[in-house]
């Protein structure tokens, strides 16, 4: 029974990071295409933040977001329109918070499950397991917005 508990445990810990990151795609992708288009022509005359501050998340976030308002300064928006920018930053970065605090707690249920399962916590073998459990979240991810399995689902509905 011990064990079926800690694996619900570690089930659960990463359906809470796979599902707030997939929710954050699905939500932002909208206002993703709405901000390109009001912005497009003008991403090119600001430079581009390096894909290397991803190394520290809110490094590269707060960048991002600086890049952004240079930008949206050039277009001089109307005051409801930038309030509306200005909340799409912020749920981008809320909903990069949940995914993050999703991987820490999924991180920490992974590694009391290696105790409970007696497999060895060193550092190599455990965050190999993390590493490879991150990039299948990622891909779980990545296949649930594909286009092409998007499609597929609407033919399926229509009969096609």
């Amino acid at each position: 029974m011990a064990l079926f508990i800690n694996l619900l445990g570690f089930t659960g810990g990463w359906l809470i990071f796979i599902f707030p990151m997939y929710q954050a795609f699905l939500e932002l992708s909208d206002q993703a295409i709405t901000f390109s288009k009001m912005v497009s022509g003008r991403l090119e005359t600001v430079k581009k933040i390096s894909p290397l501050y991803w190394v520290f998340p809110p490094l590269k976030i707060h960048k991002e977001k600086e890049r952004a308002l240079i930008i949206i300064r050039e277009m001089k928006l109307e005051a409801n329109d930038l309030k509306k920018l200005l909340l799409y930053f912020d749920k981008a970065t809320a909903w990069f918070y949940v995914a993050l605090a999703g991987l820490f707690n999924s991180i920490y249920v992974t590694y009391e499950l290696f105790g409970k399962l007696h497999l060895p916590r060193s550092p190599l073998p455990f965050f190999m397991t993390i590493t490879v459990l991150i990039v299948l979240s990622a891909s779980s991810v990545r296949y649930r917005l594909d286009a092409k399995r998007i499609e597929q689902k609407i033919s399926g509905i229509r009969g096609e």
